[in-house]
């Protein structure tokens, strides 16, 4: 028997109503690719009563450690950016060496901020060499990269980051790793 591979389904699913089902079709489509999403029963989420955050954030990083392979849902969350401790998970593993492939929703950050923290105004500048250009900003004023993708160029320039859903993350690792879709 292969050694299983075993996967990390980072985001904030954990904080919608509809979690359990949520979860329970992103690790069925983990396992089309012979993929062994955590927590499951050879390493389940156990955390001792009382549940405190720093048990909670442990209990991750012990996941994390684990896993081999990670997705990150980076899909805008109670704004336009990424849930912080999504991003903070990806960018641990990341660094651990692990392969870290996020998602997300929009197709670039100044449509995401619009959508969700708008309204962005547009301004008309000079660049240095005498260039007329129009740049974004958001209801703050401040500049909003345009680099034609949702997240920070931080990430982007890191590990894959593509617009659209986990199944689209996962035929891309697929292509990069070596992995056939195992069964529908």
């Amino acid at each position: 028997m292969d050694k299983p591979i075993y996967t990390f389904l980072a985001g904030p699913d954990c904080f919608y109503p509809d979690f359990e089902e949520v979860k329970a079709q992103k690790q069925a489509l983990c396992k089309q690719y012979g993929l062994t999403p955590l927590p499951n029963e050879e390493f389940p989420d156990v955390i001792e009563p009382p549940v405190t955050s720093d048990k909670v954030c442990w209990m991750n990083i012990k996941r994390l450690e684990r896993c081999e392979l990670v997705f990150a849902n980076f899909k805008h969350f109670r704004g336009s950016e990424p849930d912080a401790g999504t991003v903070w998970e990806a960018v641990y593993a990341y660094a651990k060496g692990k392969k870290v492939y996020a998602y997300y929703d929009e197709e670039d950050m100044i449509t995401a901020v619009d959508k969700y923290y708008g309204p962005v105004t547009w301004k008309e500048e000079t660049t240095p060499d005498g260039k007329v250009i129009k740049k974004a900003y958001d209801k703050d004023g401040a500049f909003i990269e345009d680099w034609g993708k949702m997240v920070n160029l931080m990430m982007t320039g890191t590990f894959p980051c593509i617009c659209g859903t986990l199944e689209d993350a996962l035929e891309l690792a697929a292509k990069d790793l070596g992995l056939k879709k195992v069964s529908e």
